[in-house]
């Protein structure tokens, strides 16, 4: 660790502690996870450096020392989304809605890679809400892309069922569980998804769409992170709010429905 001088502790993990620490060459700052657990860490960083999308932290190096792990990623400083939560108890269902199809991008990104990796740990303490509003998924020790891995990872509040139960494979499915989940808390402030239906300033729609991402069986669930843009999309910004004005006024909409149907009742009744 000589090239890199400790600043102050960002973090602990139950294996791991991450720290911030500056680049004696460069001057510049960089998230330092210290573990070990090498076998775990560098598995992590393997998946690191497979990928390069805007919701991640970029790869900087991984190096082992005196029997430690050590990854370098970009720092990003912010507040955890628990504590943005937590602090207003819920956020808005404009907010809500733009932070969800974030993380779910992120998701959709991962779960396409050849081969695919399932997140399976996704929950408020691994999503990072950045200075600029825009957030990123952080800690992907859980992530897992060979099906014979044999581990169980997760939270009980926000992970799939089938993520704790031996011999089901994990799947996108499991992730799709895991967003509407996510999203739920962020509009209720609360895992409790038994009264979806019951959301305070939100829509029949979404509430639809929490039911069908939270099926226990992960067969019947949502299937893909892609799915789960597409139904939620409509919601974001103005066109989310035309489509929910649109909602409100129609009568029908206690059933499934779909983007078409919005739009065929939009066309026909206008948004005033």
């Amino acid at each position: 660790m000589s090239k890199y001088e400790f600043v102050r502790e960002i973090g602990t993990g139950n294996f791991s502690k991450v720290d911030l620490v500056r680049n004696r060459e460069n001057g510049m700052l960089y998230a330092c996870k210290e573990s070990e657990n090498t076998a775990l860490l560098k598995k992590e960083a393997q998946i690191y450096e497979r990928i390069s999308h805007p919701t991640f932290a970029k790869f900087i190096e991984y190096f082992e020392e005196d029997e430690k792990g050590f990854l370098i990623l970009e720092y990003v400083p912010g507040t955890d989304l628990y504590m943005v939560t937590d602090k207003r108890e819920s956020l808005n269902f404009g907010v809500a809605v733009r932070i969800a199809l974030e993380v779910a991008e992120g998701i959709r990104y991962l779960n396409t890679l050849n081969p695919p990796v399932i997140y399976r740990d996704l929950k408020p303490e691994n999503i990072m809400v950045c200075e600029n509003g825009h957030v990123k998924i952080v800690d992907l020790g859980s992530c897992i892309w060979d099906a014979d891995d044999g581990s169980k990872s997760g939270s009980r509040s926000f992970s799939a069922p089938e993520v704790f139960i031996d011999r089901e494979e994990p799947t996108a499915a499991g992730d799709v569980y895991s967003l509407a989940k996510l999203l739920y808390y962020m509009l209720s402030g609360s895992t409790d998804e038994s009264m979806c239906m019951y959301l305070q300033g939100g829509s029949k729609g979404v509430s639809r769409l929490l039911l069908d991402c939270l099926v226990r069986d992960p067969k019947k669930r949502v299937p893909s992170a892609d799915m789960f843009i597409k139904r939620l999309s409509p919601y974001l910004g103005a066109e989310g709010m035309r489509f929910l004005l649109a909602e409100l006024k129609s009568k029908k909409y206690g059933k499934k429905h779909s983007l078409e149907e919005y739009t065929s009742y939009v066309a026909i009744y206008g948004d005033n």
